[in-house]
């Protein structure tokens, strides 16, 4: 049952740090690092759920990274 909960609280999480790394950069990359935590610790039990916790939250973490890159070159220009 613990499992399936992370494999749900993992999936939230990727897709709130997804939507956040396109709005605020900090907030999308820890809610994605955290979504990536808690996919691998559930990837035993419910694979596909947590495969694609996993999925949204590299995602997220490319994007959050991405936002910050850009962010600093417009605020340097």
């Amino acid at each position: 049952m613990e499992t399936k909960k992370n494999a749900t609280a993992a999936l939230v999480v990727a897709i709130i740090g997804l939507i956040l790394s396109l709005l605020f950069a900090l907030g999308g990359l820890v809610l994605s690092i955290i979504g990536i935590v808690l996919a691998a610790k559930a990837k035993a039990q419910q694979w596909s759920k947590a495969n694609a916790a996993l999925v949204i939250s590299i995602i997220g973490l490319v994007l959050a990274v991405l936002n910050m890159v850009v962010g600093a070159i417009l605020a340097a220009a």
